[in-house]
């Protein structure tokens, strides 16, 4: 090839390499190449050998690729493909045999990366743009995916706010592996840092948060994510790299600098400075009112003191209590907190430890959960399946809106209701479903102490 090879997809039993090359083997083939074991051609091929009548002739460099719901995205810095009359913006979907367009109606000129998040073709162009279930959403724009909230675990509806990132270069998705895991990431690189929608609902933040409160800084690109295991990989023209044990670098305490050769793996463990190293942290309650707290540090270096913070299912950690540190430490120290939870709703609460140290850096324990003792609100939708209508009902323990949301199997939001109450109120509303067709959709009750997510069948 007489030009740079830029991405490499294996689909439909073929390799596709693209690029900014205009020759391959002495052939004039420009931009994008298909090898089916035998022969670099621009005519896609099927695993059954049937070739398609039009061969995929670009006119500029194609940049990236991304097989989404069985079709191979093709992104780049195009404007026009052979035999397909519609005008492009760098991006074309290869179904098969067969092209399909996705106008965006002049938002993208180029496009730089493609990656599959969830339902989602996230797309980097110059900014950050999402493609779903046949709409576009640009930056800012907010669109619900369903998923585990993080310290929730159970499955939610979460905001997803498309964030304003200029300058991409690689965009990577790690799914979570499992229900207790909060980290859902997508992670954008971009102007030598790195950015990550993880599994709190709607924030980018810096970072590259697997497991662990890692953020880092870096001398130069990071051209290439990916992740071995659990294990996640920077790749770049970077050759120093400050790890740092919070999120936001910027005030966090440094904890390692790495010298690199242009890759960096996050598998190493937090430096043995830090002011506080745990051994335990557990939580407990006998008459769900009270929550007993304990928690064990090894060591301690500088410490100043720990502030406890609770959240339940609809509130954010706030802070509940602090507790004086020792300072200085080499050996066993075992602390203890009480917290009232009387009046406190919901079906969980949960806690963790800020960790301060004396020079104001801090970092957090991990979040511990404890179920509540159940109050038997008794949400609930009859009946089910339903025709045209369905009556929610409930009882309010506390004052505020109830609010319903009914979404289909996909995600998408078709319908929203509110309503207010004062405390001790019983909720009975109908709710017509007539317009909906048949099939399973998912309702979501909001209340101001507890959210609750039910199946409803609808039946024609």
């Amino acid at each position: 090839m007489n030009g740079v090879i830029r991405d490499i997809e294996a689909y439909n039993c073929a390799l596709y390499i693209g690029g900014d090359f205009t020759m391959v083997d002495g052939e004039t083939i420009s931009y994008i190449a298909v090898w089916d074991e035998t022969s670099w051609s621009t005519i896609p091929r099927t695993c059954g050998g049937q070739s398609a009548t039009q061969p995929l002739n670009f006119n500029a460099a194609v940049n990236t690729f991304e097989v989404y719901h069985g079709k191979l995205a093709i992104g780049g810095d195009f404007t026009q493909v052979v035999g397909v009359p519609d005008p492009l913006e760098g991006l074309i979907l290869l179904n098969s045999l067969s092209f399909e367009t996705l106008p965006t109606h002049g938002h993208i000129a180029s496009i730089n990366q493609l990656e599959t998040y969830e339902e989602s073709l996230v797309v980097g162009a110059d900014s950050v743009y999402v493609y779903r279930w046949d709409k576009w959403y640009y930056p800012q724009d907010t669109l619900i995916r369903l998923g585990y909230a993080p310290y929730f675990y159970y499955q939610t509806t979460i905001p997803w706010t498309i964030p304003v990132v200029t300058n991409i270069d690689d965009i990577y998705y790690s799914p979570p592996t499992g229900v207790d895991n909060e980290f859902s990431n997508l992670v954008i690189s971009a102007n030598n840092s790195v950015y990550a929608l993880n599994g709190k609902p709607g924030e980018v933040l810096w970072g590259f948060p697997f497991s662990s409160n890692y953020s880092i800084a870096l001398d130069g690109a990071v051209l290439a994510l990916g992740e071995l295991g659990d294990i996640p990989f920077y790749g770049g023209n970077f050759s120093k790299a400050i790890i740092y044990n919070r999120y936001n670098f910027i005030t966090g305490s440094c904890t390692d600098t790495v010298e690199t050769q242009k890759i960096l793996s996050l598998s190493r463990q937090p430096s043995s400075d830090l002011p506080i190293e745990l051994a335990k942290f557990t939580v407990k309650s006998d008459d769900h009112k009270t929550v007993q707290l304990a928690w064990t540090s090894l060591t301690e270096n500088n410490s100043l003191h720990y502030e406890v913070e609770r959240k339940t299912d609809n509130e954010d950690f706030t802070r509940v209590g602090t507790v004086a540190a020792a300072g200085e430490s080499l050996e066993e120290i075992n602390y203890t907190y009480e917290d009232d939870i009387s009046k406190v709703s919901g079906n969980y609460v949960y806690y963790r430890l800020k960790m301060v140290d004396k020079d104001g850096s801090y970092e957090y324990s991990e979040v511990r959960s404890l179920k509540l003792e159940t109050r038997d609100s008794g949400i609930s939708i009859a009946p089910n399946p339903a025709v045209n209508t369905v009556e929610l009902s409930m009882k309010m323990a506390v004052s505020g809106d109830v609010n319903v949301h009914i979404y289909d199997m996909q995600g998408r939001q078709l319908c929203n209701y509110q309503w207010t109450y004062n405390d001790n109120s019983v909720v009975r509303e109908r709710i017509d479903v007539s317009q909906l067709e048949a099939g399973l959709y998912l309702v979501e009750v909001v209340s101001p102490d507890e959210r609750k997510t039910m199946k409803l069948d609808v039946l024609r």
